[in-house]
């Protein structure tokens, strides 16, 4: 069996050297095949195959709403509906809201552009992640001119505040807005499929 298979590699081997053109276009399909099925299981690894890092992460479920009318499936619920939902659901313990904005870090140095994410405020329970620092938001901190605080990723205050437990309270600037940082999460914590630098309260 050794044999016949050291053979069939020396065969190989006079084949491709004879031909290279034919053996580049071969090495070149395999490892575009390869590393595209490398990607592809990754992806589905991190999002289908993996248990989401929360407390009872097999009971969540996202909700989307349908219009049968226009044929749209698949689409955001609006933050509304989504109050209404929790309110009427009985076989949901809660339902959280939230989207995903670019803010501009303003204020001293240079502007950065920073990932937030607005969330309604139990979101944080319902994923069962409360911060290490401070507090979650506040059903009255929902709303246009009522959101005036912040939640830092555990990342962004390394990053931005080197840690310091005096952050509690301080202001940061976005948009040329102040906020007031209310608490922050701890290391590793992980939204859905993002890595947001901080949470804004839902702007309803």
């Amino acid at each position: 069996m050794l044999g016949a298979l050291l053979r069939d590699v020396r065969l190989t081997l006079r084949s491709l050297l004879r031909k290279p053109l034919i053996a580049l276009t071969v090495i070149f399909s395999l490892a575009i095949g390869i590393g595209a099925n490398a990607s592809v299981f990754t992806l589905v690894d991190g999002l289908l195959l993996k248990p989401l890092p929360y407390e009872d992460a097999e009971e969540l479920v996202i909700l989307q709403e349908e219009n049968t009318v226009q044929g749209w499936s698949g689409v955001s619920v609006s933050p509304l509906n989504a109050r209404d939902w929790g309110e009427r659901a009985h076989t949901l313990e809660g339902v959280a809201t939230y989207y995903v904005q670019d803010q501009t870090l303003t204020g001293e140095g240079q502007p950065a552009l920073l990932t937030a994410v607005r969330v309604s405020s139990n979101t944080f329970d319902l994923l069962g992640r409360t911060p290490v620092l401070g507090r979650g938001f506040l059903a009255e901190e929902m709303g246009v001119d009522r959101d005036n605080v912040v939640v830092l990723t555990h990342g962004f205050w390394q990053r931005q505040f080197g840690g310091a437990q005096s952050v509690l309270g301080q202001s940061v600037e976005l948009q040329g807005k102040p906020r007031n940082v209310v608490g922050i999460l701890p290391a590793g914590f992980q939204f859905l499929d993002q890595e947001p630098d901080l949470f804004l309260p839902l702007d309803l």
